[in-house]
């Protein structure tokens, strides 16, 4: 998970590839989806990165390759809540 996290965030390098944070988001959003949002270590810090990732504004030679973090980011953060919501009301 920690390895996810830091592949999902903006670096200030020559290789800051789209691909990986947008494939970094989506796996964080499977295996919150296997694990449930109460089982999974540094949950906290994964809403943060989702977050961040709604504000992934790159662009190369591609055009705006940040749109597909973006994109991802909101599915992400989408089903996490709907998760949470699911595990409170089961808890009820």
């Amino acid at each position: 998970m920690e390895t996810l996290l830091k592949n999902s965030s903006i670096k200030a390098t020559v290789n800051n590839f789209a691909d990986t944070r947008m494939y970094a988001i989506k796996s964080i959003r499977e295996i919150v989806q296997l694990f449930g949002p109460d089982k999974v270590e540094a949950m906290d810090k994964a809403v943060q990165v989702v977050i961040q990732g709604l504000n992934d504004y790159s662009v190369d030679r591609r055009g705006d390759v940040g749109s597909w973090v973006r994109q991802e980011a909101m599915i992400c953060l989408k089903d996490i809540l709907l998760l949470d919501k699911e595990m409170k009301v089961m808890k009820v």
